[in-house]
């Protein structure tokens, strides 16, 4: 045993606070929905950390060692806590460095990471369908769809954001024909249908159908009014003496 004793040991007491702080001095890492990260990416198998935490503290703690082991990890995960740790969406972590979306490309791994790419090389489908469902397992808010639901939810988004084009959406999607697609893909058209159903109930239901009143037509006499002899008479007697003078001139003019 060397004569440096660190403080996490004092007087034969194993302090699992203070090592943890003394760790994460020395070791990137954070912990977040149930797992590590470092800048490796997620830590998908704790034995490495624990194997390295035993070979810190044999020297120093005897008894009950693989005990203590998995309180240091326990308290780490308390120490390393971090409420979200979100995606970072302008650069993608390679297992050589990190590619950014602008084209530049830094060495190393300077920082923790979600997840990093190995090499930049193809990856195989078995890789990713692994990590989305530690994603998924993540993220219990999101509807469980599997890994093949993302490439059906893709397409259907391209169809309704270029109004039905197949063709050009056949392209990004590699199916054989464009009437392929179309047999898959036939219920992106429901909303377009409907809603121009909607448009032709809307214009046939807003036109006014009520017959228009018939205006006489132009220079064209109003028909004659019938009057009766009594009629006439009931007149005459109602005038005052200057309508009736005005009545007898007219007539005998």
């Amino acid at each position: 045993m060397s004569n440096f004793t660190p403080a996490w040991f004092k007087k034969g007491f194993f302090n699992e606070s203070l090592f943890c702080d003394d760790f994460l001095s020395t070791h990137q890492l954070l912990y977040s929905n149930g797992a590590f990260f470092t800048p490796d990416g997620r830590m998908v198998d704790p034995m490495p950390l624990r194997c390295e935490i035993f070979e810190m503290m044999r020297e120093y703690v005897g008894a009950n060692l693989a005990k203590k082991v998995t309180n240091v990890v326990d308290v780490l995960k308390l120490a390393a806590q971090v409420e979200d740790f979100p995606p970072v969406t302008d650069r993608i972590a390679l297992a050589n460095g990190t590619l950014y979306l602008d084209g530049t490309f830094q060495e190393g791994k300077p920082e923790i990471v979600r997840n990093r790419l190995p090499d930049g090389l193809p990856i195989a489908p078995e890789l990713l369908t692994k990590w989305y469902r530690l994603w998924r397992a993540e993220h219990p808010e999101f509807e469980q769809i599997v890994f093949h639901g993302l490439r059906h939810s893709s397409a259907t988004y391209q169809l309704l954001q270029s109004d039905g084009d197949f063709k050009s959406v056949q392209g990004n999607t590699g199916h054989a024909t464009a009437s392929v697609l179309m047999d898959t893909y036939a219920h992106t058209q429901d909303k377009p249908r409907l809603e121009l159903t909607e448009k032709i109930e809307a214009n046939f239901y807003s036109q006014d159908l009520t017959p228009a009143a018939s205006q006489p037509r132009q220079n064209e006499k109003p028909a004659a009014t019938k009057i009766s002899g009594r009629e006439i008479l009931e007149a005459i007697r109602l005038m005052d003496a200057d309508e009736r003078r005005e009545l007898t001139r007219a007539l005998f003019a």
